[in-house]
């Protein structure tokens, strides 16, 4: 007797393409993640001050930040709960000694900070740090372009795998053979190039066991976005 091939049915195949696209939209979300963060550092200016100061006073403009974020905090607040005429005297008194503590805290950070940055080893770390950024930098650009080019790949593949979703979700009775999902259900994560030919295989494979083609269902996997890599500034404060 020949060998019979192992059937799976339509929902099960829609449930290990699922997975697959799950896995695929991550890994286009680090990607963009990794570009956000490019462009966060090297080429927002006002960020990346605050970062190389952050480092120049040990951690004292992070601490101010943090301060000037308390104090407005509290003060929106006092003011919200005032135009609602829900202001007690207890929660008023709370919110006012946590302005006045923010405030001072503000002054002495902002006294530790100037004193810090006048000195000789404040102005050889800032050099140190600006030139560790620009070393990166290159290698920092290049790393963001692969990952956004990547992501032009990665939403080809989703596309596909849309499509296969919502074919075999309105053919979840159909049965095809499971070998058709052996490669996206092994243990190891297939690279790019070679999932995108196994997703091209799977829909032409796929497509004579599932008879409706109705587009009724909505695509249950977003698909990626492509970052605008943004170009580093000048580095000066």
């Amino acid at each position: 007797m020949g060998k019979v091939d192992e059937l799976i049915s339509g929902k099960e195949f829609r449930e290990a393409i699922e997975s697959i696209a799950c896995m695929v939209q991550n890994k286009s979300a680090n990607n963009s993640a990794y570009v956000n963060l490019f462009n966060k550092i090297y080429a927002d200016k006002t960020t990346q001050n605050i970062m190389i100061n952050n480092i120049i006073n040990r951690g004292r403009t992070k601490k101010y930040q943090q301060a000037k974020l308390d104090y407005q905090r509290a003060k929106a607040k006092k003011s919200t709960l005032a135009a609602a005429n829900r202001l007690d005297d207890k929660t008023k008194k709370r919110l006012e000694l946590i302005m006045q503590a923010s405030s001072k805290y503000m002054q002495k950070l902002a006294y530790e900070i100037k004193e810090i940055n006048q000195t000789p080893a404040a102005k050889k770390r800032y050099q140190y740090v600006i030139n560790r950024l620009k070393k990166s930098a290159v290698k920092a650009r290049t790393k963001a372009i692969a990952k956004n080019n990547q992501n032009k790949d990665l939403k080809e593949i989703l596309q596909e795998l849309n499509k296969l979703i919502k074919l075999a979700k309105l053919n979840q009775d159909q049965k095809l053979p499971k070998e058709f999902i052996k490669e996206i259900t092994g243990k190891e994560y297939p690279d790019i190039t070679r999932l995108k030919k196994i997703v091209k295989e799977l829909d032409e494979k796929s497509a004579s066991y599932f008879p409706i083609k109705q587009k009724t269902v909505n695509p249950k996997i977003q698909e990626p976005q492509n970052k605008e890599i943004k170009k580093e500034n000048n580095y000066q404060r």
